[in-house]
């Protein structure tokens, strides 16, 4: 993740804010009866995994059956940037077991154009991909650019209400002034709750004002930077885990947060780690911890 990208964390507070007020207004106040939490990492081609989740000699045909035996979901960043042919999702649905999700994020054609309806084809093209990954699809990650401020609420309002209802949005707001105006930022998450897009919280050195620890639905998605397995990275991580805990017993009910790495490969060790503490904090939850191979 290049957004809020640090070189050096030296000097960075990486505590945690509160929990936004309005939250209390969001969540019931009782844990839910059966919360879900699917921790995952960017990628699943990835080297750096052999070793790890991977065995050592795996080919890169089946990275992507090595990592649904191992995490339950994925960031599925590459669909960004280009649509995958209709035969290559088909592929992705055959390699994974039942209950896998995919969250792919909404293509830049949408979500960085001036017009984000501005090419219907296209379009039309992308919720085809995502009609055939039904059983497999978690939330679409819709992440606007820096520069798409709160003078283009229309556009997004536009955007939320033509998706169609069986497509799930998750959120992730980059423009400075989202999180430095409040009246901007409770005009968004209005919108939010009243079309069903949960929000997006990206935990990354460079941006701090990005982690609002504000919900708009019982469900909440999480992209956690991080610097390559410093110190920081599992006390954030730590930190994290008590929030969730906290959040779940008011009536969060379900969690995706994905681990980033410069060095992707280290992905798996944060998955691995908070998957534990997940577990230690809460045995009800009984997620399944990956195997790891010896490196």
């Amino acid at each position: 993740m290049k957004f809020g990208k640090l070189e050096n964390i030296e000097g960075v507070s990486f505590t945690l804010p509160p929990s936004h007020p309005i939250n209390d207004k969001i969540l019931p106040g009782k844990a839910a009866a059966a919360p879900r939490v699917h921790v995952g990492c960017s990628v699943w081609s990835e080297k750096g995994y052999k070793g790890r989740i991977f065995p050592q000699k795996t080919p890169q045909r089946s990275f992507l059956t090595e990592y649904a035996k191992q995490l339950p979901t994925v960031e599925l960043n590459g669909m960004h940037y280009y649509l995958p042919r209709p035969e290559v999702v088909e592929s992705w649905k055959a390699a994974v077991p039942e209950g896998f999700l995919f969250c792919p994020k909404v293509p830049q054609f949408i979500s960085h154009r001036r017009y984000m309806l501005g090419n219907p084809e296209m379009t039309d093209q992308f919720l085809l991909r995502l009609a055939a990954l039904e059983g497999y699809l978690g939330p679409c990650i819709l992440q606007l650019p820096p520069y798409f401020g709160p003078e283009r609420l229309p556009q997004l309002e536009e955007l939320l209400t033509f998706m169609p209802d069986d497509v799930e949005l998750a959120l992730e707001l980059r423009h400075p002034a989202w999180f430095a105006d409040s009246t901007a930022q409770n005009e968004v998450f209005a919108l939010m709750e009243a079309c069903g897009v949960h929000p997006v919280i990206a935990d990354v050195g460079g941006r701090r004002d990005a982690l609002h620890m504000r919900l708009s639905s019982r469900k909440l998605l999480i992209r956690f930077n991080g610097h390559n397995l410093h110190l920081t990275d599992y006390e954030r991580l730590d930190a994290w885990a008590l929030q969730l805990q906290q959040w779940i017993a008011q009536g969060l009910e379900e969690v995706f947060i994905f681990m980033h790495q410069p060095e992707q490969g280290n992905g798996a060790n944060l998955a691995l780690y908070f998957i534990r503490k997940m577990n230690a904090l809460n045995p009800n939850l009984r997620l399944k911890e990956p195997v790891w191979y010896a490196e």
